[in-house]
């Protein structure tokens, strides 16, 4: 005689969602782990849900800074954190802020070191020491970056990437 058992229905939205979370989990494990170990490689993954929380952690620390000082994000791309590690600045943010000749722009982080990059005026970008700047702090492509004019050349740079 066999007995019979009663199944109880199973709610998928709950299990879904855990599977949900639980593959975000992994996602962002692994994007942790590659970001410790390589500062250079490239993460690949066909989620964009890390880069949109980046810049919406990013839109929320410049919505947070004093109004009084300019500032503006940057979501990062390749060329800004391998190969060539070039960053252009927005052209009307160094219009109206930036000089008219290079010149050495100082980045300070979060634990107040402080690089030196050279700011080449005609390509609105950081080039010389940017590289030092990204290798130091480990930045991948989708990472965000919230550049604040602290001083006269001298931006303060809070990382919005997406952490644990």
């Amino acid at each position: 005689m066999a007995i019979a058992h009663k199944s109880t229905p199973t709610n998928t939205t709950s299990l879904s969602s855990k599977c949900k979370r639980t593959k975000a989990m992994a996602i962002k494990q692994r994007l942790l782990k590659i970001k410790a170990n390589s500062p250079r490689q490239r993460v690949k993954t066909d989620d964009s849900r890390f880069k949109s929380a980046a810049i919406d952690r990013a839109s929320e620390v410049q919505a947070s800074l004093p109004s009084q000082l300019p500032s503006f994000v940057k979501s990062l791309l390749p060329s800004h954190v391998t190969r060539c590690f070039w960053l252009r600045l927005p052209k009307r943010f160094c219009d109206l802020h930036l000089p008219k000749h290079d010149e050495t722009i100082v980045l300070v982080d979060e634990d107040e070191q402080q690089f030196d990059t050279k700011f080449l005026a005609d390509k609105t970008g950081l080039s010389g020491g940017w590289r030092g700047f990204a290798n130091a702090h480990k930045l991948l492509e989708g990472d965000c970056l919230v550049f604040q004019l602290i001083d006269r050349w001298k931006f303060r740079v809070h990382d919005c990437s997406f952490n644990l």
